[in-house]
């Protein structure tokens, strides 16, 4: 539209990395401050920016990278002998018939096993399997159509399966109300705020215990300040900004600790500061020995925190292991690291600055 056109084009954008090599002018605002200039010099007072960028400030390149393409003409990129022996210190991937899964691994939260199901008039899963560990966050990727969103609606009761069997902790769900799966798995939907109703933001999470009988069992406060929104208690949850209501939306769906969480596009419309809040949440959850499946098209967030990565295409899972190997072998969903260093394993840049200066160390 700009180039044939000759339109002006004004995009709001918080995945950057995304479109930053082909915008003329960046006009940055935050914390109440504006800067406007060149993408170079305002992606140079900034840490609001992506993987590749990040990597170019950490080693002075210049001029700035701002795309893997121009990073690429100032680094080292290792090669087929050096990845070769790079890939032989990777750690072996966990196979697909074992379900990526490691033998040491926690207890299983999560069980899909040949599950069948219909969205509208079209088959949306045909015959899926899948797990989720104790201690396992499982990032679920695949285009747009693929039966993500399906699958999630499926394991929460909100799409009863034709075929197949789902269990939560070993229990059969397919058949159960909505409302009593809900107890025990949390359930976010692209759009939070569709759950958020009630007057303050402590209220949208006893609402919660109130429907499940909790309310007297549970530290409302202590959920609070983990979600970083103690001082917003009384506040009302659609005044919040966008990153705020889905952390409040998050409280309301874990504060009856469920074991398992599913996450659907959580990182829509949040910024890399309430991505980082996001990312901790889920280390938290993690550690608490939680199970985490993410449905989200954000490969740069997926390289930060999953400890597993599953494809889903047309209804079918067609990869499920290390997020290294899997993301390595995607031309669709390889993050910018991968794309810098394919084979050197790693996914993030601060992956690749501690790695870079390791081998600078030694040389």
């Amino acid at each position: 539209l700009n180039r044939d056109a000759g339109l002006t084009v004004i995009l709001a954008e918080h995945r950057i990395e995304r479109v930053l090599s082909w915008v003329h002018h960046v006009i940055l605002v935050e914390g109440g401050h504006v800067t406007s200039g060149e993408p170079r010099d305002v992606m140079a007072h900034t840490d609001l920016v992506p993987p590749v960028v990040a990597l170019g400030k950490s080693l002075h390149l210049a001029p700035l990278p701002l795309d893997v393409r121009e990073a690429a003409q100032h680094i080292h990129r290792p090669s087929p002998s050096e990845r070769h022996a790079r890939e032989a210190t990777l750690p072996a991937s966990p196979s697909v018939s074992s379900g990526g899964r490691a033998e040491n691994e926690g207890r299983l939260r999560l069980q899909v096993t040949a599950l069948h199901a219909r969205y509208g008039n079209r088959e949306a899963l045909k015959g899926v399997n899948l797990t989720v560990h104790a201690g396992e966050i499982v990032a679920l990727m695949g285009r747009n159509g693929a039966g993500k969103s399906t699958l999630l609606k499926g394991i929460i009761g909100l799409i009863k399966p034709t075929r197949g069997d789902i269990r939560v902790e070993g229990e059969p769900v397919i058949g159960r109300d909505p409302a009593d799966i809900c107890r025990d798995v949390a359930y976010l939907p692209q759009n939070p705020s569709a759950l958020l109703f009630a007057d303050t933001v402590r209220g949208e999470l006893e609402i919660t215990l109130a429907n499940h009988n909790l309310r007297d069992e549970k530290d409302v406060l202590a959920l609070l300040r983990r979600l970083g929104l103690e001082r917003y208690e009384q506040h009302y949850p659609r005044d919040l900004s966008v990153g705020e209501r889905e952390r409040v939306a998050i409280g309301a769906v874990t504060v009856t600790e469920p074991r398992l969480i599913l996450l659907d596009e959580p990182t829509r419309g949040l910024d890399y500061g309430a991505k980082r809040a996001l990312m901790t949440l889920l280390r938290q959850w993690q550690a608490d020995h939680a199970g985490v499946l993410l449905v989200t098209h954000d490969v740069e967030f997926v390289a930060g925190c999953a400890s597993r990565v599953v494809l889903l295409s047309e209804g079918l899972v067609t990869a499920d292991g290390d997020p290294r190997q899997v993301l390595e072998a995607s031309t669709v969903f390889a993050p910018q690291m991968v794309q810098m260093f394919p084979g050197a394993g790693w996914l993030t840049a601060e992956d690749a600055i501690q790695a870079l200066a390791g081998e600078g160390a030694d040389r």
